[in-house]
């Protein structure tokens, strides 16, 4: 199964509900196996609540990686282009 899995991702994504033993077995079979090809990997636990800002930003760097992977580089695509124009007004020097 691992073998022809391997033919169609490009990147895992392990979405599991708080503290699951289910999730962490997946992640802990997975993670490795993944790691060994160089695929990207991503483990979330999820509590019913809205994602924290880390965990998004950790969701976005996958999906780049996984553009990396997949041979495709450009990840402008994925960038806003407001959010790089304009500075958020709360760092200001």
């Amino acid at each position: 199964m691992i073998r022809f899995v391997s033919c169609l991702l490009c990147g895992i994504v392990n979405i599991s509900p708080f503290a699951c033993l289910i999730g962490r077995v997946i992640e802990g079979l997975f993670t490795p196996w993944a790691r060994e090809r160089n695929y990207p990997v991503l483990s979330v636990e999820v509590d019913g609540n809205l994602l924290p800002p880390n965990i998004v930003n950790k969701l976005n760097i996958f999906m780049v990686n996984v553009l990396r992977f997949r041979g495709k580089g450009d990840a402008s695509a994925l960038v806003d282009e407001a959010a790089v124009a304009e500075p958020a007004s709360g760092f200001n020097a």
